[in-house]
């Protein structure tokens, strides 16, 4: 029995008297009263039971009182009173769901007893408030107490793993729970695929997924969601398709993370065909975030005119729409049309935000951006951000772009705040433009200041020392590196390396290569390069070769690398193998490869090698004919040189063909006729573009006829590529199988290229078939007369027989 003494109680806001309230009323006047140390003349008997605390503590969680649970818990050290484990709980609950863990741990540390409601209340709590290194700490202090665990703990302690993205605590959690043979079930285990994708393990994530006996939407999406984030697009669309077989439709969160998995050059086709899927399902129409998506992924893709499409038709905007559309626009440089969005939005009234002004300033990318990039400067301002570090870190960057050197370092030197970003960006802008000194003047001030440096900016730093006269800064900035810790960083490393060859130094470019505990590829490559550059080119081929041996894959740099390396004749054998190794690698039709291929075969002294790389280029750029042409120039063969320079003006003009062509249907909507294609046709032969002039023949929407193959075949005999005339020849007689001018042609080129027994076979063929030449005719001109001579059949069969 609790006696309350009371002066006397008549506080305004009180509704009836003492004496008509409950127990528990009653109860809660006396604890408010006591802690207000309100004055008592009147005794009441109240009977504080472990019911009256709980219900005043059950009021407490439902309101989320905390100030009047506080307030019951000192009442009951006051009077003494002894709670029951129960009761206990139930406190305990009180502090967790009104959010105060110290007050609950408090209570919980002072338990003599704990049940699992006591471990689960306080677990809860802590994964609820985020508070994940202390839910596993919890979690590890069950085990060792020997408390049973379950499904929904395990849940628990899994996700918290996941926020803390600890892929070692995630495997020890995983481990204990197939040692409890617990069952699992499809939220644990959709919990676990989503621990390990986002850990960094997608092979685990597979694994779990795979042994999964029953899955639901969720478990589809955590799967196809982890692929996406680790650039599986291609698994996550397969297994976008196998969801569907399986019976199972997907849903909202399906269609945007299949989107993102999509979002890349090489998932354009895919990206269509779940655009495809949306359109079917009825979700483009009418969801806002799933077209957000579809202008995302299309602008990722490379796709800019279809994420306008999808911009356009979009009956329902909001500001990610218009963020994600400048967004696109920024990405591929198309500052113009950035800016029209960007004006559009502002007409239609919708607000800009951070991202908003982030995108259209990322699009102001080249001087001739500079105005723009001012003005965007200016309503930056006016919305208020000017001194948000993001913006202002993305306009020291603009300014730098745009040519602006000055304007950058004004933005950067009224920044309130800086972070390792910010600095980075302001040196990164000095080394763009040449200013080295200027770039370690900011490095020297960054480094008073409290800022933790990280891989790019010492990246940034290093490349402003990259001259013999810079070799001593660089040796400061590399010791500064070292006292940081990253000198066997494997970013950081190949730039040392560089650094240090282009200062002259190869012996301390080695000695940082030999300290790299990981080398990957960019490391080999830089020690590679650095030997090549300095003519060491033994040692180029020592580093490559250990390369291979431990397993490390070469990538094309590594090969152009390898391939600078040699230089004479006496290197040729290592630079054919290294062009046997290239075309084994895939990487045969890559432009730079080739064209290093040119180079190295010309410094070789093998022309007609280098001659052949160079035919069979599927596409060259302007360093592909200076490699073969002064190639041969460098080697006396001033007429092909010459014939190649001709060529290369030639193929100029064809670009310019495709040009007025394309713009046929595009601008003017005239339809290309037949006549049109047979010049374009014939365009293409005259600068020997001969596989790209049978490709055009084949995409044309109507059949071919002997009017559009025969310019081709002129050009085959032009540049005697018996080959390509072999398989020409053959479509041309198919349409007429008795053009005798076809076979006259092809025995004309195998005649001119030796192939006799070839010539014999045409001559035999045009008489199994019965063709014949028409008789050849001469024409002169006497006295305004013209007279004609015309050669008998029989004639022509005597001279083809000779």
């Amino acid at each position: 029995m609790v006696v309350a003494r009371f002066e006397g109680w008549s506080k305004q806001g009180v509704f009836r008297s003492f004496s008509d309230m409950t127990g528990d009323e009653r109860l809660l006047q006396i604890v408010k009263g006591q802690l207000e140390k309100e004055p008592c003349s009147i005794q009441w008997g109240v009977q504080a039971s472990s019911h009256s605390y709980l219900s005043l503590l059950r009021r407490c969680i439902d309101k989320k009182d905390l100030v009047t649970g506080k307030q019951v818990q000192t009442h009951m050290i006051q009077t003494g009173f002894k709670p029951s484990l129960y009761l206990a709980n139930t406190l305990l609950l009180m502090y967790v769901k009104c959010g105060t863990l110290v007050e609950a741990r408090k209570v919980f540390d002072q338990l003599c007893k704990r049940d699992m409601f006591t471990w689960t209340t306080m677990l809860a709590g802590y994964s609820s408030n985020g508070e994940f290194l202390e839910t596993f700490n919890l979690y590890e202090q069950m085990l060792s107490q020997g408390v049973t665990l379950d499904r929904i703990i395990y849940t628990r302690v899994v996700n918290a793993c996941t926020s803390l993205r600890s892929l070692e605590k995630g495997k020890k959690v995983h481990a204990n729970i197939i040692r409890s043979r617990i069952r699992s079930d499809t939220i644990l285990d959709n919990a676990l695929i989503d621990m390990y994708a986002k850990c960094g393990s997608i092979k685990h994530a597979c694994q779990v997924f795979d042994n999964m006996a029953e899955r639901n939407v969720v478990t589809w999406n955590v799967m196809i969601a982890g692929l996406a984030q680790h650039k599986c697009g291609k698994e996550a669309f397969e297994l976008f398709l196998q969801m569907q077989r399986e019976g199972m439709m997907p849903d909202k969160v399906t269609l945007l993370s299949i989107l993102n998995a999509s979002a890349s050059p090489e998932g354009l086709e895919q990206g269509k065909l779940v655009h495809s899927y949306i359109i079917q399902a009825g979700h483009e129409l009418s969801d806002t975030h799933v077209n957000n998506a579809l202008v995302s992924m299309y602008a990722k893709c490379g796709s800019v005119e279809s994420a306008r499409q999808v911009f356009d038709q979009m009956p329902n905007r909001n500001v990610v729409s218009w963020n994600a559309m400048i967004g696109g626009y920024a990405a591929h440089g198309q500052c113009e049309e950035a800016f029209g969005i960007f004006n559009q939005m502002h007409h239609q009234g919708v607000k800009p935000d951070i991202i908003t002004f982030l995108n259209i300033v990322k699009s102001c990318c080249s001087p001739k951006a500079l105005e723009q990039g001012k003005w965007v400067h200016a309503e930056i301002m006016k919305a208020g951000f000017e001194f948000d570090v993001r913006i202002q870190t993305a306009l020291v960057r603009m300014y730098s772009k745009c040519g602006s050197i000055e304007d950058a370092w004004q933005v950067f030197n009224r920044m309130r705040t800086r972070n390792v970003i910010s600095w980075t960006a302001m040196i990164e802008g000095y080394v763009e433009h040449g200013l080295y000194e200027e770039a370690l003047g900011v490095f020297r001030q960054m480094q008073q200041e409290p800022v933790k440096p990280d891989r790019i900016l010492f990246t940034c730093i290093v490349n402003a020392c990259t001259s013999p006269v810079a070799l001593e800064q660089g040796k400061q900035v590399h010791a500064y590196i070292t006292s940081c810790g990253f000198e066997s960083d494997v970013h950081v490393g190949p730039v040392l390396i560089t650094m240090y060859a282009q200062c002259g130094s190869i012996k301390e470019a080695r000695q940082v290569f030999d300290k790299l505990r990981n080398r990957n590829v960019v490391a080999w490559t830089a020690m590679i390069s650095a030997y090549a550059e300095h003519d060491l080119h033994d040692e180029a081929f020592q580093v490559f070769h250990q390369m291979q041996q431990e397993l490390v894959e070469p990538n094309r740099v590594t090969y152009i690398s390898i391939l600078n390396a040699c230089t004479s004749p006496a290197s040729l054998k290592q630079g054919m193998q290294v062009h046997a190794q290239i075309t084994d690698a895939g990487f045969g039709s890559d432009v730079n490869l080739r064209n290093a291929l040119i180079t190295m075969y010309m410094k070789c002294g093998s022309i007609s090698a280098a001659r052949h790389v160079f035919d069979d280029m599927q596409s060259r750029d302007v360093v592909s004919w200076n490699a073969i042409i002064g190639g041969y120039a460098q080697h006396g063969y001033g007429e092909d040189a010459l014939n190649l320079y001709r060529q290369m003006k030639g193929e100029g003009l064809v670009d310019e063909g495709h040009q007025h062509f394309s713009s046929m249907d595009q601008d003017y909507k005239v339809m290309p006729t037949l006549d049109h294609y047979c010049c374009m046709v014939d365009l293409l032969g005259r600068t020997a573009c001969l596989q790209e002039a049978e490709d055009f023949i084949q995409r044309m929407p109507f059949e071919p006829d002997a009017s559009i193959w025969s310019p081709l075949l002129g050009a085959c005999h032009r540049y005697g590529k018996v080959e390509v005339v072999e398989h020409v020849a053959d479509w041309t007689l198919k349409l007429d199988s008795q053009d005798a001018a076809v076979y006259v042609l092809l025995s004309n080129m195998y005649a001119a290229a030796g192939m006799w027994e070839n010539v014999e076979k045409v001559r035999y063929l045009m008489k199994d078939r019965g063709v014949k030449k028409g008789g050849g005719c001469s024409w002169i001109r006497t006295e305004n007369k013209s007279h004609e001579f015309v050669a008998e059949d029989r004639e022509i069969d005597t001279l083809l027989n000779k």
